[in-house]
């Protein structure tokens, strides 16, 4: 959060809500981009009726968020082409998770921001990235909390346990392809946010922590 621009917090659960609020004012207020979703997109003009009752002030209700938050915040993506949504895991574990995720995907579709290099969404998956993470407090496995993981996880797979004990025998130490390391998705966002705009917006802290 103390990265971010703007800063949007709202009630846990509740991101649903708060991604059609934003659709309602993108479609009222002629930032859909219709054409895209005319081509690309399933049932729009269904999408549009189903949206027109979730006004920004009944996701406010639901959210938290302030009626002026939900609108500035949908100008700014529908006024920004290549707006571009990071998503985490974090709001999808939550009751109607699934569905919350794809609100929320919903809103480039909706402004077409796909067709923009830089523009669209990326559902947070950091192992694709294989970052060897060593950082000031040393290797993940010798963290205290990570050590505490690891001996749960040796725990529920003795199998596991052994091939990486072998491996570590064998000199290769966090090579063990069963322990990826998880950067907790900064490198992802650190490379899309070469094609972002200069601002940029905090979704993924504002939900289920």
């Amino acid at each position: 959060m103390k990265q971010a621009d703007i800063k949007i917090i709202l009630r846990p659960g509740t991101d649903g809500a708060f991604a059609c609020g934003v659709m309602h004012v993108l479609f009222r207020e002629g930032y859909a981009d219709r054409a895209y979703m005319d081509r690309y997109t399933d049932c729009p003009d269904e999408l549009e009726a189903h949206l027109a009752t979730r006004t920004p002030e009944w996701a406010s209700a639901i959210s938290g968020v302030p009626v002026e938050e939900i609108e500035a915040f949908a100008r700014l993506v529908g006024q920004t082409k290549r707006s571009f949504f990071r998503l985490g895991y974090g709001f999808t574990r939550s009751r109607n998770g699934a569905a919350q995720m794809h609100a929320a995907l919903c809103i480039p579709a909706v402004t077409g921001a796909w067709q923009y290099e830089g523009g669209g969404a990326f559902f947070n998956n950091a192992a694709i990235w294989k970052f060897n993470e060593i950082d000031h407090r040393g290797p993940r496995r010798d963290r205290p909390h990570d050590a505490l993981a690891r001996s749960v996880q040796d725990r529920a797979h003795p199998d596991r346990r052994r091939r990486g004990l072998e491996r570590r025998t064998a000199g290769q130490g966090d090579a063990d392809p069963e322990h990826q390391p998880d950067d907790g998705g900064a490198g992802a966002g650190a490379r899309c946010a070469r094609a972002l705009p200069a601002r940029t917006c905090s979704w993924r802290c504002m939900s289920s922590s």
